[in-house]
């Protein structure tokens, strides 16, 4: 009788560990999941508040060269390389990423 019970033991032990790592496995996959979302929406969120810095830079270069002040112009000539190779990096991470916003 003790050896059924020993083997009733060794069976229990074995599914006992085998659930629970069935469980461990799904917590982990669930915490990749998790971290990949959080790095995903940190990576959009900081696209898209570049892209907004890059959108009101070009508009205050627009209305830098309506003020017609040579010393202003300049600056934002020296300005304007930078923003368009901002905004040609932005767009290419949005391309690769897979985002249809543009």
């Amino acid at each position: 009788m003790s050896s059924e019970k020993g083997q009733k033991m060794k069976e229990g032990v074995k599914t006992g560990v085998s659930i629970v790592g069935k469980v461990i496995k799904w917590i982990f996959i669930a915490i990749l999941i998790i971290i990949a979302l959080v790095i995903g929406f940190s990576v959009y969120t900081c696209t898209v508040a570049t892209k907004a810095a890059v959108d009101v830079g070009k508009t205050v270069i627009e209305n830098a060269d309506k003020l017609g002040d040579p010393e202003l112009i300049q600056k934002a000539d020296e300005v304007k390389d930078s923003l368009n190779q901002l905004d040609q990096a932005l767009n290419s991470l949005k391309n690769i990423g897979g985002s249809k916003d543009k």
